[in-house]
Protein backbone atom coordinates (compact mmCIF):
# COMPACT_ATOMS: atom_id res chain seq x y z
CA UNK A 1 0.00 0.00 0.00
CA UNK A 2 2.84 2.39 0.86
CA UNK A 3 4.50 1.77 -2.50
CA UNK A 4 1.19 2.44 -4.24
CA UNK A 5 0.85 5.78 -2.44
CA UNK A 6 4.39 6.78 -3.39
CA UNK A 7 3.67 5.79 -6.99
CA UNK A 8 0.66 8.10 -6.98
CA UNK A 9 2.78 10.89 -5.54
CA UNK A 10 5.43 10.42 -8.20
CA UNK A 11 2.70 10.63 -10.84
CA UNK A 12 1.75 14.03 -9.40
CA UNK A 13 5.28 15.24 -10.00
CA UNK A 14 5.41 14.01 -13.56
CA UNK A 15 1.94 15.36 -14.28
CA UNK A 16 3.33 18.72 -13.31
CA UNK A 17 3.11 21.01 -10.39
CA UNK A 18 3.29 24.13 -12.54
CA UNK A 19 0.71 26.51 -13.92
CA UNK A 20 -1.68 26.02 -16.83
CA UNK A 21 0.59 26.94 -19.74
CA UNK A 22 0.30 25.34 -23.14
CA UNK A 23 1.88 21.98 -23.90
CA UNK A 24 4.34 23.69 -26.23
CA UNK A 25 5.53 26.00 -23.46
CA UNK A 26 5.88 23.09 -21.06
CA UNK A 27 7.74 20.97 -23.59
CA UNK A 28 10.18 23.77 -24.27
CA UNK A 29 10.55 24.60 -20.58
CA UNK A 30 9.57 28.23 -21.10
CA UNK A 31 6.65 28.37 -18.69
CA UNK A 32 6.68 30.44 -15.55
CA UNK A 33 9.69 32.57 -16.36
CA UNK A 34 9.77 35.91 -14.57
CA UNK A 35 12.76 37.28 -16.38
CA UNK A 36 14.16 36.89 -19.85
CA UNK A 37 16.43 33.85 -19.61
CA UNK A 38 19.83 33.73 -21.21
CA UNK A 39 19.66 32.59 -24.83
CA UNK A 40 22.43 30.07 -24.23
CA UNK A 41 20.71 28.65 -21.15
CA UNK A 42 17.44 28.36 -23.09
CA UNK A 43 19.20 26.50 -25.90
CA UNK A 44 20.81 24.14 -23.39
CA UNK A 45 17.50 23.42 -21.66
CA UNK A 46 15.91 22.70 -25.05
CA UNK A 47 18.84 20.42 -25.91
CA UNK A 48 18.37 18.60 -22.62
CA UNK A 49 14.68 18.10 -23.34
CA UNK A 50 15.51 16.84 -26.82
CA UNK A 51 18.05 14.44 -25.33
CA UNK A 52 15.47 13.13 -22.88
CA UNK A 53 12.93 12.63 -25.65
CA UNK A 54 15.55 10.64 -27.58
CA UNK A 55 16.42 8.52 -24.54
CA UNK A 56 19.85 10.11 -24.00
CA UNK A 57 19.60 10.66 -20.25
CA UNK A 58 23.34 11.28 -19.81
CA UNK A 59 23.25 13.94 -22.53
CA UNK A 60 20.21 15.55 -20.91
CA UNK A 61 21.92 15.70 -17.53
CA UNK A 62 25.00 17.33 -19.12
CA UNK A 63 22.82 19.88 -20.93
CA UNK A 64 20.85 20.77 -17.79
CA UNK A 65 24.08 21.15 -15.80
CA UNK A 66 25.47 23.40 -18.53
CA UNK A 67 22.27 25.49 -18.48
CA UNK A 68 22.70 26.02 -14.74
CA UNK A 69 26.30 27.12 -15.23
CA UNK A 70 25.32 29.55 -18.03
CA UNK A 71 22.48 31.11 -16.02
CA UNK A 72 22.46 30.08 -12.34
CA UNK A 73 19.36 32.18 -11.64
CA UNK A 74 17.21 30.44 -14.29
CA UNK A 75 15.23 27.76 -12.47
CA UNK A 76 14.50 25.59 -15.52
CA UNK A 77 17.86 23.81 -15.58
CA UNK A 78 17.55 22.97 -11.88
CA UNK A 79 13.95 21.79 -12.20
CA UNK A 80 14.54 19.56 -15.21
CA UNK A 81 17.75 18.18 -13.72
CA UNK A 82 16.08 17.40 -10.39
CA UNK A 83 13.11 15.73 -12.10
CA UNK A 84 15.52 13.65 -14.17
CA UNK A 85 17.27 12.53 -11.01
CA UNK A 86 13.90 11.73 -9.41
CA UNK A 87 12.99 9.54 -12.39
CA UNK A 88 16.33 7.77 -12.06
CA UNK A 89 15.63 7.28 -8.32
CA UNK A 90 18.78 9.23 -7.48
CA UNK A 91 17.07 11.03 -4.64
CA UNK A 92 20.16 12.49 -2.91
CA UNK A 93 21.19 14.16 -6.17
CA UNK A 94 17.67 15.52 -6.69
CA UNK A 95 17.75 16.88 -3.14
CA UNK A 96 21.11 18.54 -3.78
CA UNK A 97 19.88 20.27 -6.95
CA UNK A 98 16.59 21.38 -5.40
CA UNK A 99 18.34 22.67 -2.27
CA UNK A 100 20.56 24.83 -4.47
CA UNK A 101 17.48 26.16 -6.26
CA UNK A 102 15.74 26.83 -2.96
CA UNK A 103 18.46 29.38 -2.12
CA UNK A 104 17.55 31.23 -5.31
CA UNK A 105 13.76 30.85 -5.05
CA UNK A 106 12.83 30.15 -1.40
CA UNK A 107 9.18 31.05 -1.97
CA UNK A 108 8.66 28.79 -4.96
CA UNK A 109 5.93 26.29 -4.12
CA UNK A 110 6.99 23.84 -6.81
CA UNK A 111 10.58 23.72 -5.53
CA UNK A 112 9.41 23.11 -1.96
CA UNK A 113 6.95 20.45 -3.16
CA UNK A 114 9.60 18.60 -5.20
CA UNK A 115 12.12 18.87 -2.37
CA UNK A 116 9.59 17.39 0.04
CA UNK A 117 8.80 14.62 -2.41
CA UNK A 118 12.51 13.86 -2.91
CA UNK A 119 13.11 13.69 0.84
CA UNK A 120 10.08 11.45 1.24
CA UNK A 121 11.24 9.10 -1.49
CA UNK A 122 14.68 9.08 0.13
CA UNK A 123 13.14 8.00 3.43
CA UNK A 124 13.41 11.24 5.43
CA UNK A 125 9.80 11.73 6.45
CA UNK A 126 10.41 14.68 8.78
CA UNK A 127 12.28 16.73 6.16
CA UNK A 128 9.62 15.78 3.62
CA UNK A 129 6.88 17.12 5.89
CA UNK A 130 8.74 20.39 6.41
CA UNK A 131 9.08 21.18 2.70
CA UNK A 132 5.66 19.93 1.67
CA UNK A 133 4.07 21.99 4.46
CA UNK A 134 5.90 25.03 3.10
CA UNK A 135 4.60 24.30 -0.42
CA UNK A 136 1.04 24.06 0.95
CA UNK A 137 1.45 27.50 2.55
CA UNK A 138 2.91 29.05 -0.61
CA UNK A 139 0.22 27.63 -2.89
CA UNK A 140 -2.47 28.72 -0.42
CA UNK A 141 -1.05 32.25 -0.25
CA UNK A 142 -0.92 32.39 -4.06
CA UNK A 143 -4.48 31.06 -4.31
CA UNK A 144 -3.21 28.23 -6.52
CA UNK A 145 -5.97 25.75 -5.75
CA UNK A 146 -4.79 22.91 -7.99
CA UNK A 147 -1.25 22.82 -6.62
CA UNK A 148 -2.48 23.52 -3.09
CA UNK A 149 -4.61 20.38 -3.26
CA UNK A 150 -1.71 18.30 -4.66
CA UNK A 151 0.58 19.48 -1.90
CA UNK A 152 -2.06 18.95 0.75
CA UNK A 153 -2.64 15.40 -0.50
CA UNK A 154 1.08 14.64 -0.30
CA UNK A 155 1.28 16.17 3.17
CA UNK A 156 -1.66 14.10 4.40
CA UNK A 157 -0.06 10.93 3.04
CA UNK A 158 3.14 11.73 4.94
CA UNK A 159 1.19 12.00 8.20
CA UNK A 160 -0.83 8.83 7.50
CA UNK A 161 2.26 6.62 7.54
Amino acid sequence: MKRFLWLILVVFVFAGCGSQETKTEKASGLEGQKKAPSGQATALVRQGMKNLNEGDVAGAIKAFHAAIVKDPKDSRGYLFLSQTYLRLKEYPRAIEVLTALLFIEPNNGEVNYLLGLAYGLNGDKEAAKKYVQRSVEIFQDNRDKENFLKSLSLLQSLFDK
